[in-house]
């Protein structure tokens, strides 16, 4: 496996969150692993969702105490949040097309497009 295409996945995550000794460095480095542990939910919406490395790393970087949010910042959260409504609307219209007989046009898929 290449390093720059490994993912994490949210089991990993909550391994390393477990692990003293990286907690211990974590918080060395400034990161607040409150922020990171609250964190988790977004980073891994589904129990099979999975991020790079470089994610990560990118999320370590950020969460440093005492960084403030950089223009950089909201416009990455609006796109992770943009992404993430995609995959859960995506989520949400498989079982209503399946329930109506895989229209798309369905009254039900309507609805939820509608909500987005």
């Amino acid at each position: 496996m290449q390093v720059d295409r490994a993912q994490l996945g949210r089991n990993a995550f909550n391994l390393i969150l477990q692990n003293l000794d990286v907690l211990d460095v974590l918080e060395a480095c400034g990161t607040d692993i409150d922020g990171l542990q609250g964190m988790k939910d977004v980073l891994f919406p589904q129990e099979t969702s999975e991020i790079s490395f470089k994610e990560m790393y990118e999320v370590l970087l950020r969460l440093r105490r005492g960084k403030p949010a950089s223009v950089l910042d909201v416009v990455e959260l609006r796109e992770l949040t943009r992404r993430r409504t995609e995959e859960l609307r995506e989520l949400l219209l498989q079982p209503a097309a399946a329930a109506c007989g895989g229209e798309r046009g369905s009254a039900a898929s309507r609805a939820v497009r509608s909500r987005s």
